[in-house]
């Protein structure tokens, strides 16, 4: 499958985070830093032979402070190996994965067995994370409406109306750290206890398009 071909060509964590930018770095490390395993998910993950790869971006907000988890993952559950792919570099691979917009999502966790054969996907982020994303994007826009152009879609809004919304939006995803790391693990989890078709992870539900900051 292509994605077993793509897993010789992934980087090492280490060797991708040794290549990024200082602010991308730093922002990178303090997400690790503060990420804690539950016990409950290294036991899910106990016993398994696992590859997890990763398509990402330096830029994404999602990846860095998603990737992280499962760095930290890796480095407490024995038999998960991580690797990443930097998007633009394999669209071919990309391709495969598109949010509603049509163009390639990012992140995307692609996880593989021993075998290199895959079982799932987890596109951009939870779905369950989407879902509060919109709701307080929704929240904020309500609670400013003398903000200009504030209940136009995300691309739409005035310049300055935007960084606005992308300012508050980057305070509160800072506050969810946990909640997110905790429904990033549990849908992986699932993936790898083939809990979830493939089909149904390939579709992962409302994304945020219009309101994604």
């Amino acid at each position: 499958m292509i994605s077993a071909e793509h897993w010789p060509l992934a980087l090492p964590i280490d060797t991708y985070v040794g290549q990024l930018w200082r602010k991308h770095r730093k922002r990178f490390m303090q997400n690790l830093d503060r990420t804690t395993i539950p016990p409950s998910i290294r036991e899910r993950f106990a016993g398994m032979t696992l590859h997890l790869l990763v398509l990402t971006e330096p830029y994404c907000e999602d990846s860095t402070q998603l990737v992280p988890v499962v760095w930290r993952l890796a480095q407490e559950v024995d038999g998960l190996e991580l690797r990443l792919l930097r998007q633009s570099e394999q669209p071919e691979l990309a391709v495969r994965f598109l949010a509603d917009a049509g163009h390639p999502a990012i992140p995307v966790f692609i996880l593989l067995d021993d075998q290199l054969d895959e079982l799932g996907a987890l596109v951009e982020r939870p779905p369950r994370v989407t879902a509060e994303m919109i709701a307080e994007t929704r929240r904020f826009q309500d609670a400013h409406p003398d903000l200009r152009g504030i209940r136009r879609s995300y691309d739409r809004m005035p310049e300055e109306t935007r960084a606005v919304v992308k300012q508050h939006i980057a305070g509160w995803r800072d506050t969810q750290h946990e909640l997110w790391t905790c429904c990033l693990l549990d849908d992986l989890a699932a993936i790898a206890e083939n809990r979830t078709t493939k089909a149904s992870l390939l579709q992962v539900g409302e994304r945020l398009t219009e309101y994604t900051p």
